[in-house]
């Protein structure tokens, strides 16, 4: 059985309907287009995800799935931020709470944090990891285990 829903949207003068088959997703404002990450590029939809992944895949993905109002999630910002120091990977960010169906039926992510980390091997293969519920240290082994280190030079080093 199919249900059709007509919902009025008004924002301000301007109004549109839409119709569907669901009720459109409903989430305080106050949660949405906030991005915990500075500097880090947001990521909404898978089609963002995988435009981000292609953009250079020779250099492993990061995505950082979190929301404002998770208390583990800052920490786990700050490690990532080491992490970048050592590794050689991309970062982004994707706000659970902001971001489309498609990107949260892909990552299917139940607890925070968690992230998801790719590296193109060759051609349409590739590794993942992917954990949710993430610690700092499952972070770690996975930036380590698919990551290459980073070079880097300090003032001692010349």
């Amino acid at each position: 059985m199919r249900v059709r829903v007509r919902v009025r949207v008004s924002a301000g003068s301007a109004s549109r309907q839409t119709q569907g088959t669901q009720p459109p997703v409903i989430r305080p404002q106050s949660l949405l287009n906030m991005s915990a990450v500075e500097g880090v590029p947001t990521i909404r939809s898978l089609d963002e995800w995988n435009d981000f992944v292609a953009q250079n895949p020779d250099t492993p993905a990061l995505l950082q799935c979190g929301s404002p109002v998770c208390t583990r999630c800052k920490p786990f910002t700050d490690r990532i931020n080491q992490l970048k120091q050592a590794f050689t990977f991309r970062h982004a960010y994707v706000n659970t709470h902001d971001a489309e169906e498609d990107l949260l039926e892909e990552l299917q992510v139940a607890k925070l944090p968690a992230f998801r980390i790719v590296r193109a091997a060759s051609g349409e293969n590739y590794r993942m990891a992917q954990t949710q519920n993430a610690t700092t240290d499952d972070l770690t082994k996975a930036v380590q285990t698919t990551c290459s280190t980073a070079l880097s030079f300090g003032d001692d080093d010349f």
